[in-house]
């Protein structure tokens, strides 16, 4: 609102239909008699929220924003392009050499942009959409795999015991062949004469 009134007192009492919420209630806030001109609630006005004024980023603040360690591709994209998204005006070209530059090197991603310099974040993004999903696919792969090899067996093939074998027409049992020998406790030259002539020997 224009004023062309100089009586700094009416001012006064205008200046609040300008304000609204947190900003009147500081207002209506002040103590009376604290203000003595215009010009010194105009100071009180500004001094009060210039902190809250949100600072204006431009571009160059991007390259600032590195990769952290172990931060992946996915995640460190999704921050960069939230970065972007606060800034006041940017260069798509300058954003994707912003990009390269923070990007943690001798990876895909980075040697991707460096083979073959990008024109724009359009196929930054592009390129790290691929690499993200080649990689999420060589995950899947990996866990099914895993999953393949750890898989527990049949429950046929886990059965503790002797194994039963059929060979040559006639059944024994696996186990036998691991039974220790049976001892032979009798003498052989008292049993030859006991039995002798009795048609066993």
């Amino acid at each position: 609102m224009v004023l062309e009134s100089e009586d700094e007192a009416l001012l006064c009492k205008l200046f609040p239909s300008s304000l609204s919420r947190s900003a009147l209630t500081w207002f209506r806030q002040l103590k009376p008699k604290s203000i003595c001109s215009f010009t010194e609630l105009c100071e009180a006005f500004i001094s009060q929220y210039v902190c809250n004024q949100r600072r204006k980023k431009y571009v160059t603040a991007l390259f600032n924003t590195k990769q952290k360690a172990c931060e992946s591709l996915k995640d460190y994209l999704k921050r960069f392009t939230e970065e972007m998204s606060t800034l006041e005006t940017y260069d798509s070209h300058i954003a994707s050499l912003a990009f390269r530059e923070e990007v943690t090197s001798i990876t895909k991603m980075h040697k991707s942009l460096v083979k073959t310099p990008p024109l724009d974040m359009r196929e930054v993004l592009a390129r790290a959409d691929g690499i993200i999903r080649l990689k999420e696919e060589e995950l899947a792969l990996l866990k099914r795999t895993t999953a393949t090899i750890s898989a527990p067996k049949h429950p046929y093939e886990t059965i503790q015991g002797p194994r039963t074998i059929f060979s040559s027409g006639n059944l024994r049992n696996q186990a036998r062949t691991n039974s220790p020998p049976t001892k032979l406790i009798v003498n052989l030259a008292k049993l030859f004469h006991e039995n002798k002539g009795k048609g066993i020997f």
